[in-house]
């Protein structure tokens, strides 16, 4: 089984962040409002934090409090270098980017937890996807994924492809 000991300090970043970053695009790709964002928050928050009882020794320790509050440093320090970019165009960007360096670094250095991986990051990006209605007033109406969610979880596949 892979952990810490196994990757780099940058290797080690990537597969730490990815989890975090898919659950802040899939809330960007979305307009869910404030009651929607804090419970697509909370979503992605829990799901994360789910990965502390989780069977595969890797999601385990990248589910760390240290390392998870390691990640959220580094990624609020990184969302303040937006430029003239869209903060959601930028974010979409570095998620696809970091996801793609975590899937090479995965299959290279933890093969046997690549598909353990995958399953996890895809299921944080349904759960932020599934907190909360898109488009609605009031929490009546809308629907339950926003197309917005629909393509950045396809994207999220395709930088696990």
């Amino acid at each position: 089984m892979a952990n810490k000991a196994d990757f780099t300090e940058q290797e080690w970043t990537a597969v730490v962040d990815a989890p975090q970053m898919t659950g802040i695009a899939v809330m960007v790709a979305g307009a869910s409002g404030v009651i929607g964002s804090i419970k697509e928050a909370a979503a992605a928050a829990g799901t994360v934090f789910d990965g502390t009882t989780h069977a595969d020794e890797l999601i385990r320790a990248i589910s760390g409090k240290d390392e998870m509050q390691g990640g959220q440093t580094r990624i609020r320090a990184a969302m303040g270098n937006f430029g003239d970019k869209d903060p959601n165009v930028w974010v979409h960007e570095q998620t696809i980017a970091t996801l793609q360096r975590a899937n090479a670094i995965v299959k290279a250095k933890a093969p046997a937890a690549v598909d353990t991986y995958h399953q996890w990051i895809l299921t944080i990006a349904d759960k932020v996807a599934n907190a909360a209605r898109e488009g609605g007033f009031l929490g009546f109406g809308g629907v339950r994924v926003s197309e917005g969610e629909v393509k950045m979880i396809a994207a999220i596949k395709a930088a696990l492809a």
